[in-house]
């Protein structure tokens, strides 16, 4: 992605470098043995019992560069951000919903014709940072309105992921068309990311399971 729009003010073309403190990724392993959330299995005769559903573990891992070396993300105008973040889920016994919650700030929009989010330049229809969602995810409706996306993957029982993107190619695009000022305004720009699985047995769909862990704050 590169402009060549005319503007008065002069592109940042040389490699200008930024620090920005920027994704901060939760790292969540998780055993859902509650009540709600886990189906009960019960075997038949004399000594019949029950048991909670197995769970697999669920992680959410990063790699992200250039860093400096305070560990902060260093934005290079028309240089790429390399940054590969994936989900892993050992497994369950039930069919389940593995969501990926996207929480934004610093202007990020989401267009759901090409699945991007991307950064404009005020009042034009300028890019100035984009990334794709991989393949594989599936927007949660009606989720975005406060800057939180859901996104998940329905899986069948035993079925697993193994370091699975959701950043597509692990790659956010810088335009090289950015004035000095418009990279001061990226400082506050954030990305943080959470990985929750729930069973999907008992829920009417993906926005219906969504609601009720989100309302329990999961």
């Amino acid at each position: 992605m590169r402009d060549n729009k005319s503007n008065n003010r002069t592109p940042s073309f040389t490699f200008m470098h930024f620090a920005l403190i920027m994704l901060c990724l939760v790292l969540l392993t998780s055993h859902l043995i509650g009540g709600m959330y886990a189906a009960y299995i019960s075997e038949s005769g004399s000594d019949s019992g029950a048991r909670v559903i197995y769970f697999g573990d669920i992680s959410i891992e990063e790699t992200t560069s250039p860093l400096d070396e305070n560990n902060e993300l260093v934005i290079t105008p028309g240089v790429d951000i390399q940054k590969k973040v994936t989900v892993s889920f050992t497994g369950s016994e039930s069919s389940t919903y593995v969501f990926t919650e996207i929480d934004l700030e610093g202007g990020w929009a989401y267009n759901s014709a090409n699945r991007s989010f991307t950064i404009k330049r005020t009042g034009e229809n300028v890019v100035l940072m984009q990334w794709f969602v991989a393949d594989g995810w599936n927007l949660v409706p009606g989720t975005g309105a406060d800057g939180k996306y859901a996104f998940y993957q329905h899986l069948a029982p035993n079925k697993t992921l193994e370091s699975v993107d959701i950043i597509k190619d692990g790659i956010i695009d810088v335009t090289s068309n950015i004035y000095y000022d418009e990279i001061a305004s990226l400082s506050n720009v954030k990305i943080s990311l959470k990985a929750t699985v729930v069973q999907s047995i008992g829920f009417s769909s993906a926005q219906d399971a969504w609601q009720t862990i989100s309302e329990k704050g999961e």
